[in-house]
Order: C-alpha cells, then sequence, then structure tokens
C-alpha cells in the first residue's frame, strides 16, 4: 500500500504545482570502439550534424574543461528566429558519462549520456528530463521518444560512417589573451 499512497501523492503534488516529471530515454548499439563514439559525441561541434536546425556549437570562452563547462548552441528556428541555449556539464566521467543541464530554459532539463564499450563495439544510450505541464504527458511522449530514438540513429550512422572531429584547441594570443577557438576540420575515416 506504500508505493500506491506514495504515487497519489505525486500525482497530487504535480496536479498542486501544475507540472509533472517527464523523462525519455534511448539506446543503441555501434559498432565502433567506445572512445570514438566519445570524442564524436562530446564535440561541441556534432549537433550541427545532428540538427538541421543547429547554426554552431562552440564551448563558452573562460569556462573550465569538464564539469562547469558550459557550450553555446545557435539555432535557426523555423519562423527564422536566431536562438541561443547554453548547457553546463555537472557531471563528467570520460569516456563513460556526461550530464548537462540547460542554463537557458523556461524551466529546468537535464540530458545524459552514456558509452558502455561491448565486445562488437559499444551502446551509447540518451536520456533527458525536464518537468512539463501537467496532463500533457500523453501527447509529448511519443514526440519526444521519436526525437530521441532518431537523434541516436543518426549518431550511429555518422559515427559509423567514420566521421571524426579533431580535439578543440584553445589559442593564445602573443599578448597571453585567449582568442576565439579556431574550428577544426572534420577528417573521414577511409575504410578499406
Amino acid at each position: 500500500m506504500g508505493r500506491l499512497e506514495q504515487r497519489w501523492t505525486r500525482r497530487q503534488d504535480a496536479q498542486r504545482g501544475g507540472s509533472e516529471p517527464f523523462s525519455v530515454q534511448s539506446t543503441v548499439e555501434i559498432s565502433k570502439p567506445a572512445q570514438e563514439v566519445w570524442d564524436f559525441v562530446t564535440s561541441p561541434y556534432a549537433a550541427v550534424l545532428l540538427d538541421h536546425k543547429h547554426i554552431s556549437s562552440f564551448p563558452v570562452p573562460g569556462t573550465p574543461d569538464g564539469v562547469g563547462q558550459q557550450n553555446c548552441s545557435l539555432a535557426r528556428e523555423e519562423n527564422g528566429r536566431i536562438t541561443a541555449t547554453v548547457t553546463e556539464i555537472i557531471e563528467y566521467e570520460p569516456p563513460h558519462r556526461y550530464v548537462t543541464k540547460l542554463l537557458t530554459g523556461p524551466t529546468e532539463a537535464f540530458a545524459m549520456m552514456a558509452v558502455d564499450p561491448t565486445p562488437t563495439g559499444c551502446t551509447y544510450t540518451v536520456s533527458g528530463g525536464s518537468q512539463i505541464a501537467y496532463g500533457t504527458a500523453g501527447k509529448v511522449a511519443p514526440v519526444a521518444q521519436r526525437a530521441i530514438d532518431e537523434l541516436t540513429a543518426k549518431v550511429r550512422s555518422i559515427v559509423e560512417s567514420g566521421v571524426r572531429f579533431e580535439p578543440v584547441k584553445e589559442n593564445l594570443a602573443p599578448d597571453g589573451d585567449q582568442q576565439e577557438p579556431q574550428p577544426n576540420p572534420t577528417t573521414v575515416e577511409t575504410i578499406p
């Protein structure tokens, strides 16, 4: 009876607050080494290949590497408006786990990526969670699940095709000031 009572209490709290927790998750198997998948999915440049709306993604200058690093993504919405999204890394365990939180959204949102080695390559798991308007999960769930499944499928296709990014390198000016990070070229492996 305790679990039923806890679920009822959570439902009542959600109704009073006007929102409820919502999350989705997707996992795919990729026939590439875990490190290659990790390098691709943690690159700020990957977003432009994964979403046609993305214009640019880059680390925010002056933020630390790993936990605390902020990444900014610019995207063009369907109405032509350009939006900026800033996320911050809150957990960083290379080459296995990467968790971010959204800093610029109307509600707190989190995303998690995990890469786990397997005998034939690795599994890649993505999950995301947020608060949504109470009672809308039934409509949102299928759309969100389809989007996250498409994302993981794209990652698998792109990584298995051989696309890789060189690491982001920040350049120092002669006077010691940081310059803008220089984009690194995408390289493609030639598979014999």
